[in-house]
């Protein structure tokens, strides 16, 4: 997976930042308004892009879970920098918006490099679990819709060095 549809993704996990962004520029600048908006939208695009080629057209690969342990506390912790939008209600005018874009290239510039496609609350919000999860001896993060338990198999792609994409 490219940089490009790394950051694409990255995208859409700012989806609800963006949309707050929207909220607090629409009277003052509409322009940055429209553009948060239309940032989240092509993130959203991106990411619904992204998990169909995974689910349908890659070919998955069956592994056995031995053991597995819920870790959806990355994505918490994540959340954490969608505050520095509400932090911008302070901020006004056109500083504000060239400091938001400053702040979003930066995290999306480590969030791409640092193979981070994982940590997205918009998996979270489309029904997905994030899991601690050692397959053949090795950790790895596993995403998943379902429930996975210890010394369960399951279907998967790879979506990153050491992260898997459970899939049906």
């Amino acid at each position: 997976m490219n940089a490009l549809f790394r950051f694409l993704l990255f995208l859409s996990s700012y989806l609800p930042a963006f949309v707050v962004l929207a909220i607090l520029f629409w009277n003052r600048q509409r322009g940055i308004a429209y553009g948060a908006v239309s940032l989240g939208i092509l993130g959203i695009a991106a990411l619904l892009v992204w998990l169909h080629v995974l689910r349908r057209r890659i070919q998955s690969q069956t592994e056995t879970v031995s053991q597995c342990r819920r870790n959806d506390t990355e994505a918490m912790t994540y959340v954490l920098s969608y505050l520095v939008p509400f932090v911008g209600g302070v901020i006004k005018g056109g500083e504000a918006a060239v400091a938001f874009a400053f702040f979003f290239l930066v995290i999306g510039i480590l969030y791409a490099n640092s193979n981070l496609v994982h940590i997205n609350p918009m998996l979270n919000l489309f029904g997905y679990r994030i899991y601690e999860a050692k397959v053949g001896g090795d950790s790895y993060v596993l995403v998943s819709r379902k429930r996975v338990l210890a010394d369960e198999k399951v279907d998967v792609v790879r979506i990153g060095d050491e992260i898997f994409l459970e899939v049906k």
